[in-house]
C-alpha cells in the first residue's frame, strides 16, 4: 500500500503491469502509436521487452502494408505506418466518375486492392466526385505525381486540416475541361491519410 497526492490509499499490487497475461500486453501495447510504444520502450527493461515482441507489431504492421477491404469492397481501410492514423480510400466503383458508364472500361487489375479499377477510355470533361465521413476544417490545394513501390503513380491533390472540427463529410471533386480529349488514365481510388 502506497499513499496518492490526494492522501487515499492505494493498492499497488493492482497497479503491477507485469500480472498481466502476456496477449494482453501485446494487446494494450498494439493500441498505442508506434512513436508511443518507442516512448515506452525506454521506460525499464520489461516495457522494452514488451515492445520489441513480434506479437505487439504483426497485426499492426499487417494492417499498414496490407489494406482491408471494407463496406462491400468500395473503401479500403489501413493505418499511417509512423503514426497508426486511420487511412481511407475510396474504390473507383465508390466515385461519382462522369461518364462512368460510356467513356471508361472497368477491369480487373492484379496490383489493386480493389476487385475493379476504372480506365479512361476517351473524354473532354474529365469530373470525378467523391465523399466520405471524415474530420476536416479547411484544406490547400496542390496536383503532384510520386511513384510509388507498389508501381502506382499517385497524384497528390491537396491537403485537408482538421483544428478540432466535428466528424463531417469531406467531399472532393477532380474536374478538368479545357475542349482537349484525354485518354488512358487509370483510376484505382482516392486515399484520404494524414501527413
Amino acid at each position: 500500500m502506497s499513499t496518492g497526492t490526494s492522501g487515499q490509499r492505494i493498492d499497488t499490487e493492482l497497479l503491477d503491469f507485469r500480472a498481466l497475461p502476456a496477449d494482453c500486453h501485446a494487446a494494450i501495447i498494439s493500441l498505442t502509436s508506434p512513436l508511443d510504444a518507442c516512448r515506452l520502450s525506454l521506460v525499464s527493461p520489461f516495457f522494452n521487452s514488451l515492445t520489441s515482441s513480434d506479437a505487439v507489431w504483426d497485426l499492426y504492421l499487417s494492417i499498414c502494408d496490407h489494406p482491408v477491404l471494407i463496406e462491400d469492397a468500395k473503401k479500403s481501410f489501413s493505418l499511417h505506418k509512423r503514426s497508426g492514423k486511420k487511412c481511407y480510400m475510396l474504390a473507383a466503383r465508390d466515385l461519382a466518375i462522369r461518364w462512368g458508364d460510356t467513356h471508361w472500361s472497368w477491369n480487373s487489375v492484379p496490383d489493386s486492392r480493389f476487385p475493379e479499377v476504372a480506365k479512361l477510355l476517351d473524354v473532354c470533361w474529365f469530373e470525378i466526385k467523391g465523399r466520405i465521413a471524415y474530420c476536416v476544417s479547411a484544406c490547400r490545394r496542390y496536383w503532384y505525381p510520386i511513384e510509388r513501390e507498389d508501381g502506382w503513380l499517385e497524384l497528390e491533390l491537396g491537403e485537408f486540416f482538421n483544428e478540432g472540427g466535428e466528424d463531417d463529410k469531406l467531399e472532393i471533386r477532380i474536374f478538368h475541361f479545357d475542349g482537349n480529349w484525354k485518354s488512358g488514365v487509370i483510376i484505382e481510388g482516392i486515399e484520404i491519410r494524414p501527413n
